[in-house]
């Protein structure tokens, strides 16, 4: 079986009025991970598109506690209602279930129920003033 060693990453996220700057630091230290190639195959995820990044906060746990390292799949951005993602927003780094509105509106969803706000609503003129994707967040764990 073949494996790719994929390494973590801090996110560096800069906002102004207009523009977005998200830059990925190595973190020093951490050992890469392997992860089964035929894996990622099925995922769609290419290994010099994938990084491991550190959850940020805890407003997706149970399912992604504070700390925890996600794999993040940079090259999926199109957002897909109802699956988390990685993104910039305004200067902050988060990790957040994302919904679609029928408007073209997007809900930031925290899963954990004690995070709040829960739910933070985005016009659709707002979504490419103030996010930027980073890509989306497996969490499932190759088996």
């Amino acid at each position: 079986m073949e494996f790719a060693s994929i390494k973590e990453y801090r996110v560096l996220v800069e906002s102004s009025d207009t523009e977005h700057s998200i830059e990925f630091e190595e973190i020093e230290g951490t050992e890469p991970v392997p992860y089964p190639i035929d894996w990622l195959n099925r995922e769609g995820i290419h290994p010099a598109r994938a990084k491991r990044i550190r959850m940020p906060d805890s407003s997706m746990a149970p399912l992604i506690p504070k700390g925890d390292v996600v794999l993040v799949n940079t090259a999926d951005i199109a957002i897909q209602s109802g699956k988390i993602y990685a993104f910039g927003f305004m200067n902050d780094f988060l990790i957040k279930r994302i919904f679609k509105d029928r408007d073209g509106a997007l809900i930031l969803h925290s899963d954990n129920p004690a995070h709040e706000p829960r739910d933070e609503f985005m016009a659709y003129q707002s979504v490419f003033d103030h996010l930027c994707v980073i890509g989306r967040v497996h969490d499932e764990k190759p088996i």
